[in-house]
């Protein structure tokens, strides 16, 4: 625990989350990420919904009892954000959302903008597929963020481990505008500065519903960059006050690589929307 000790010695508390966020921006993201998204939602069932502009959402159905989850082939383009998901043998569906994004990137795009999921009971009926509108986003879970270390009271709390590096573990509470501002807790390695966890609150709602909870992700160096290797949503589920479920989604990415370039077969489409 040398580094460690060395590491708290050195920074207070606010001083190692800057340090910590100054490291992360410094490293490389792929052009390129192909991977396997394993998605596996407990006691619910989840889906991926298509929208009538060729984009998708998820939608979790919370009670439907035990599914052993789902796994997409998906190729993710930093240049814009946008991955390919193989949905079904021969047809792909595109997407901007953070669940699809292991990079960096990703992290901040969660921090931004949540699930972006439908959240129903088994008996509810889904609304038809629409392309959304400034309006109207199809979202149910939705968090805005940023990762300002002046909007955060950033205190120590304790140690952990970055695969086999000690970590050190900062407890984060937001000092304004908690919405746009939800971490709560960060794990830096001792040994290089990256961040390798990070939580965070999530909330909103849909009509009658209300949902509270938060997601955690892993993160670690895959070829030289780093990137989110597993994570969980937790969210508990109210209508008119009354909880009415819960749900728990651990996704995971295998098969990672990180390509120089693509085929074309298998790059997103840029005329597709977002």
């Amino acid at each position: 625990m040398a580094a460690l000790a060395a590491l708290a010695e050195l920074a207070s508390p606010n001083d190692a989350y800057r340090a910590a966020l100054q490291t992360m921006r410094s490293l490389p993201v792929p052009s390129y990420v192909t991977y396997r998204a394993d998605l596996d939602p407990g006691d619910a069932t989840i889906s991926l919904t298509n929208l009538l502009d060729g984009r998708i959402k998820p939608r979790i159905v919370i009670g439907a009892g035990h599914y052993p989850g789902s796994s997409f082939d998906a190729t993710y383009r930093a240049s814009d954000g946008l991955a390919a998901i193989a949905v079904e043998p021969g047809r792909r569906a595109y997407t901007s959302l953070a669940l699809f994004d292991p990079t960096w990137n990703g992290v901040s795009l969660w921090l931004r903008r949540g699930l972006l999921a439908t959240i129903d009971r088994p008996n509810a009926t889904p609304e038809p597929d629409a392309s959304p509108t400034p309006a109207k986003m199809p979202a149910t879970i939705l968090t805005v963020t940023a990762f300002d270390p002046n909007a955060y009271r950033v205190e120590d709390a304790g140690v952990g481990w970055c695969g086999s590096d000690p970590g050190r573990m900062l407890h984060l509470t937001a000092t304004r505008d908690v919405q746009r501002h939800p971490l709560q807790r960060i794990l830096i390695d001792a040994i290089d500065g990256r961040v390798c966890l990070a939580r965070f609150a999530v909330s909103g709602g849909e009509g009658q519903a209300q949902f509270d909870g938060y997601v955690e992700l892993q993160l670690g160096l895959v070829n030289g960059y780093p990137m989110v290797t597993d994570g969980y949503v937790d969210v508990e589920v109210r209508e008119s006050g009354e909880r009415i479920g819960f749900a728990h989604v651990r996704f995971h990415y295998r098969d990672v690589h990180t390509p120089a370039e693509l085929v074309r077969s298998t790059a997103p489409d840029k005329a597709r929307a977002r």
